[in-house]
């Protein structure tokens, strides 16, 4: 976003983003900053905030987070080295907040040219995807998937908790479908969009989920979605069932 297009923002985001962006520049520390979020996506909404990614010189030594407020808006600012930004770039998973507003958002500022080299190489590993899921990972999740068929049923008579345990897995099973295809998880403000992005016909079985206004006909809806979901993987999990072992963590303070 060249500097001559901040202007075409509304108030008062046009002012508490130049007004960031100005202060970012005049520290000497900071190599470049990235817009992400809605505004880089062109979704600008009465309640929308500015996220901004900060890369800062190699001298620098922390990593932050903050939150302010800039003529009423709120401002949500990452920033660190470059190193924090290449371990991002390796195990930023499996959401993927940091890669994206890297590959997506828009370059604002970059001092020696830094924030572009970052830039593409978060597109690149964007593009070339997660790793694919292990053998142990795929039978844990078909296991709690079936588990979470199981769980809806023996809840009938109970619909309040029937659609809580809904719900709550309905975002796994989705999580699941990413994982499959390798790709990074959705955001749950743009989950719909993504999700009909990857799989239009697990997009459409969200969208009947959600339609659903009796128990019934929402219950069925989970149960095709979640066996759309677990096809690929080898369907339903009801055979014995180990999970690898894992070292015990060793407790402060253990002898």
């Amino acid at each position: 976003m060249p500097p001559g297009e901040l202007a075409t923002l509304p108030e008062p985001f046009a002012t508490a983003l130049a007004e960031s962006l100005a202060g970012f520049q005049a520290d000497d520390a900071v190599e470049a900053v990235f817009l992400g979020g809605s505004l880089a996506l062109g979704q600008l909404a009465p309640r929308s905030d500015l996220d901004l990614v900060v890369i800062k010189s190699e001298s620098v030594t922390v990593m932050e987070r903050y939150v302010r407020y800039v003529h009423g808006v709120q401002v949500q600012v990452i920033a660190g080295p470059p190193l924090q930004f290449d371990i991002w770039l390796e195990r930023d998973r499996p959401q993927g907040t940091v890669l994206r507003q890297l590959a997506d958002g828009r370059l604002l500022f970059d001092r020696h040219g830094l924030g572009a080299g970052y830039a593409q190489r978060a597109r690149d590993v964007l593009a070339t995807g997660l790793a694919p899921m292990s053998l142990p990972q795929i039978r844990s999740r078909r296991f709690l998937l079936t588990e979470a068929l199981d769980d809806v049923r023996d809840c009938e008579c109970n619909p309040a908790q029937a659609r809580w345990l809904m719900n709550a897995e309905l975002v796994f099973a989705v999580e699941t479908a990413f994982l499959w295809h390798q790709r990074w998880t959705p955001k749950a403000k743009r989950a719909l969009d993504e999700i009909h992005a990857l799989d239009d016909e697990l997009g459409r079985l969200c969208d009947r989920y959600l339609a659903a206004t009796e128990l019934d006909e929402q219950q069925a809806a989970f149960e095709a979605l979640v066996a759309h979901v677990l096809a690929p993987l080898g369907g339903e999990l009801r055979e014995e069932w180990t999970r690898p072992p894992e070292p015990v963590a060793r407790h402060e303070g253990s002898g």
